[in-house]
């Protein structure tokens, strides 16, 4: 798989079919019986200033994506950061470095949008996820807490 570089770009509206697919595949690791991916609703997404989704892809195929909100923090004067909410890898690709290269280029983007830190939240189950994220760099703080409002 890896004999043709990695290429990673900025996913737009046209990205919505592929990306959909990656997308049910992460929704079908967290629910029984997920809902499809709307197509229309992600499109939307993507096309939104505040959000920031890149695509990874060799030879023409869709292998991983990585979502960022641009947020702004009022205790650090409105400066901005990025939480990293969406890393997703085809099943297919896992174990070829494409999230470690996703991860590198999300960086690299947040930087250069003057962000001070990205965060991530990760389910403690992931211990493979964990490995990863503290190989890119990140370390672990804090708890994360969440209160779901629907089913």
């Amino acid at each position: 798989m890896a004999s043709s570089p990695l290429t990673i770009r900025r996913a737009g509206r046209r990205d919505a079919g592929r990306l959909a697919r990656l997308v049910a595949q992460l929704a079908a690791t967290r629910t029984k019986d997920p809902p499809p991916p709307d197509k229309a609703r992600l499109a939307q997404e993507l096309g939104r200033s505040d959000r920031l989704v890149l695509v990874a892809s060799r030879r023409g195929q869709t292998l991983g994506l990585a979502g960022l909100h641009i947020l702004c923090s009022l205790a650090h004067n409105g400066r901005p950061w990025a939480l990293l909410e969406d890393l997703i890898v085809a099943e297919n690709a896992r174990g070829h470095s494409v999230a470690l290269a996703l991860l590198t280029e999300t960086e690299r983007r947040a930087r250069r949008l003057g962000c001070y830190k990205i965060s991530l939240a990760s389910r403690s189950s992931r211990r493979a996820a964990h490995v990863l994220y503290r190989k890119a760099g990140y370390e672990r703080f804090g708890h994360g807490f969440r209160l779901m409002l629907e089913g």
